[in-house]
């Protein structure tokens, strides 16, 4: 139902626009956060939905990182949906200001999205907490409903 994404519910691209992501290779530690429309093309008549079940990332180092390592080691997680393109905009942007992107070895990211607009729906306290705990650990599978639902 959500293709390769980690994510604790089924994803809603009827309801959202989109959602921000974090793909990181657990055995080097690197990791790229990025977002995916649901949607492509601009327009009632040009719209048609996009291949975000099989999306995995357009950071050309990741992608190279993942042609390079033979063993399936990336885990591919959604930190949240979002209503709103500059929603979905900004809750990205922050995640990689959140990181320190440009200075952080690990983080593949290279630039970071200008911001210039009116935000209706910052991100989420359960996509911050989520991002932490991304950034903190390396393997998430083996823990999937712990990651997902913490104890408190």
């Amino acid at each position: 139902m959500n293709g390769h994404w980690l994510f604790p519910e089924e994803m809603r691209q009827d309801l959202y626009t989109g959602f921000v992501y974090v793909v990181r290779d657990y055995i080097s530690g690197y990791y790229y956060i990025g977002k995916k429309n649901f949607r492509v093309g601009r327009g009632k008549h040009k719209e048609k939905m996009a291949d975000w079940r099989y999306y995995f990332s357009s950071s050309n180092l990741l992608c190279e990182l993942k042609a390079m390592t033979p063993d399936p080691s990336f885990h591919c997680i959604v930190l949240e949906q979002y209503t709103q393109p500059a929603s979905l905009r900004y809750a990205e942007t922050w995640s990689l200001c959140h990181v320190n992107a440009p200075c952080t070895e690990l983080c593949l990211n290279v630039r970071i999205e200008e911001i210039s607009w009116k935000i209706k729906e910052p991100p989420t306290e359960r996509h911050r907490e989520r991002l932490a705990r991304v950034v903190a650990n390396g393997s998430f599978r083996e823990d999937y409903n712990e990651f997902f639902n913490p104890k408190e």
